[in-house]
């Protein structure tokens, strides 16, 4: 039993499940290449988005473009001029594939990898959707642009869609221009 102890203890000073390694990030237990995966860089995503209004409150992402690999996102919600809510985001082009990695309000992050992805930007039109069947709320996320490009429409769901939905309509804004 010690030395299940002893071992246990050396992997994690060793670094052994940290979410990165020098040799790229790690899916389960082996490092994985970022720059293997021939992906979109899903420039449609990037800028500012606003959604919401004053009374409700209002939500604003702001994403920036892939850049080694990794695309990083924040949002923040504010209400009555009170931040709400906040969230960091990133989405890692691993060798199997694209996974979001969500951690609001400063919690552990989670991990959702890629499972549908269309795109048809210079029509106005995508989508990318991540799922995490395995973690309690939420299942789903994603995110369509619409609207000639001009909307963004996220969206989240748990396991029963019909109760454990929402969903955001954010609109293209200047950087800085939300509030």
């Amino acid at each position: 039993m010690l030395r299940v102890l002893l071992a246990s203890a050396m992997l994690l000073a060793s670094g052994v499940g940290a979410a990165q390694s020098a040799d790229g990030p790690i899916i389960g237990d082996r490092p994985q290449s970022p720059h293997r995966l021939p992906a979109t860089d899903l420039d449609w995503l990037s800028g500012d988005w606003r959604a919401g209004n004053a009374a409700d409150g209002i939500t604003i992402e702001h994403w920036e473009p892939m850049r080694g690999g990794t695309k990083l996102g924040i949002g923040q919600t504010l209400k009555g001029g009170v931040t709400r809510g906040f969230e960091y985001m990133r989405i890692v082009r691993h060798v199997d594939g694209l996974v979001f990695y969500g951690q609001p309000s400063g919690k552990p992050a989670v991990a959702f990898p890629a499972v549908v992805l269309r795109e048809d930007p210079a029509g106005g039109t995508a989508e990318i959707v991540f799922a995490n069947p395995q973690h309690d709320y939420p299942t789903h996320i994603s995110y369509r642009l619409a609207e000639g490009g001009t909307m963004l429409v996220a969206t989240t769901r748990g396991r029963d869609p019909a109760r454990d939905t929402m969903t955001w309509q954010y609109h293209r804004i200047a950087p800085d221009g939300g509030m």
